[in-house]
């Protein structure tokens, strides 16, 4: 079931008019709306439950757990410290490898918080295992496991708390894995439209207070259980 999130912002029109050297108003408002709702769709990506909030789409979280590619150690691996990285980070590869072999195919990434991202780069170091060859937009290098990216999801919108959580009460994380294709994982969006829809306040129209708008009506469809998983009691913190 598709769902329609982003949301609206209003401007002053005398504002908008006369302090252009200072910011330009409305495609300011448009570009922070818009990266609100590409996070929003990020964390409903993983954390989605229709079930507990009914304008989300049931995310990833909730279609894999229980499946033969959801994989929890029976002891936490900890990696909470440079000693026990070195320690551990053998354990780690190993349980990593037998996890990624539970999946259908070579995932298109990997996807954790930043702090697990940290430690996969530290890992990187330690092991020579991966790889730093490509770039992305912006020319910072990709991280790489057996040809796989390692991806921050970021946070959750209008917040610092990761959309990947790491458990207070016990340091733990999880990373989760996607192969993104129409047999695996993908979005699904109406058939036609854009993505993400931007309705731009009318000017010429009158009242002071003009409104604007940013929607986007999508999903994500699992079109197998095992193109996606989850490896959790990663002990981080």
């Amino acid at each position: 079931n598709l769902k329609v999130f982003g949301g609206s912002f209003q401007v002053d029109r005398v504002i908008a008019n006369n302090q252009r050297q200072v910011v330009e108003h409305i495609p300011f408002q448009v570009a922070q709306k818009s990266a609100a709702t590409r996070a929003l769709f990020a964390d409903m990506f993983i954390n989605g439950d229709s079930g507990v909030v009914e304008t989300e789409f049931d995310g990833l979280d909730k279609a894999i757990t229980g499946s033969s590619t959801e994989h929890v150690p029976g002891t936490a691996i900890d990696l909470s410290t440079s000693e026990n990285i070195t320690a551990n980070f053998h354990l780690f590869m190993d349980t990593l490898d037998k996890w990624l072999a539970t999946m259908d195919g070579m995932p298109s990434a990997l996807m954790m918080n930043r702090s697990m991202l940290a430690i996969m780069n530290g890992i990187a170091r330690r092991s020579g295992y991966f790889s730093t060859s490509d770039v992305d937009a912006f020319g910072r290098p990709v991280t790489k496991y057996q040809g796989i990216p390692l991806m921050d999801l970021g946070d959750k919108p209008g917040t610092s708390n990761p959309i990947i959580a790491t458990a207070a009460a016990t340091g733990e994380t999880a990373i989760y894995a996607a192969r993104f294709a129409l047999d695996g994982v993908h979005g699904v969006s109406p058939s036609g439209s854009d993505l993400v829809n931007v309705y731009l306040p009318d000017m010429t129209a009158s009242g002071a207070v003009k409104t604007g708008e940013v929607e986007m009506v999508a999903a994500v469809a699992l079109k197998a259980t095992r193109s996606a998983g989850v490896l959790r009691k990663i002990k981080i913190a």
